[in-house]
């Protein structure tokens, strides 16, 4: 497995994700399921997607989808399939993730079943018999977490890739509402994005377990 089939692999993940997020992002239909929590109406103008990625780049992002992607690349590449399964199922406790639960639960079962052939991941064989068996949800950070780690991907680049890619789905949405021309989704994420390094480093450095993989 060569570093550019690595990264593909985490690419088309976060491909099917921002595609669904399109799909139920703040600038959507407002009959569609939405993480309430967050949003309570279509957003309309730049103000609103600014506020809107702030929120959930932190109360999300930093304390709860970071940590969930570190800890499942570690659990796998120390082959520890039980505490996999119990970290996907404690996610279900978090009240902040109840509204992402079901875009969530259709991509990581949605990568999931690219990943089954490698029979040889003893941990990932055993997640995949739970979420076939409907004992993990499982979610997309999880299964992210894994591809991670069974792909030897480092930790800051796989962050990075995440980070990116997630604000720059959740902007494209309203875009894609037709909210907001796209020339102001850009100026937004011209704002966000170059921050993104500094973020990243600020979450490896509360989790000092994965510092030694993080290059």
């Amino acid at each position: 497995m060569n570093a550019q089939t690595a990264i593909q692999e985490t690419s088309e993940l976060l491909g099917e994700y921002t595609a669904l997020l399109h799909q139920i992002g703040p600038g959507g239909d407002a009959s569609a399921p939405t993480p309430r929590s967050l949003w309570r109406k279509p957003l309309t103008n730049a103000a609103e997607l600014t506020s809107f990625l702030h929120r959930y780049r932190a109360e999300i992002l930093s304390p709860l989808e970071l940590p969930t992607i570190l800890r499942a690349a570690e659990l796998t590449r120390q082959n520890l399939g039980r505490e996999l399964i119990e970290l996907d199922r404690s996610l279900t406790k978090e009240p902040g993730l109840r509204d992402f639960a079901d875009a969530s639960r259709r991509v990581g079962r949605s990568h999931l079943r690219r990943l089954r052939p490698l029979k040889d991941h003893r941990a990932l064989q055993k997640f995949l018999a739970a979420s076939d068996e409907n004992r993990v949800l499982p979610w997309h950070t999880v299964v992210y977490g894994i591809t991670l780690g069974i792909y030897s991907i480092p930790f800051r680049q796989g962050l990075v890739h995440y980070v990116e890619r997630t604000l720059t789905g959740w902007a494209e949405s309203v875009v894609v509402g037709r909210a907001l021309p796209s020339v102001e989704c850009e100026r937004i994420l011209n704002e966000f994005l170059p921050e993104t390094p500094a973020f990243v480093e600020r979450a490896l450095a509360s989790h000092p377990k994965a510092l030694f993989v993080v290059s």
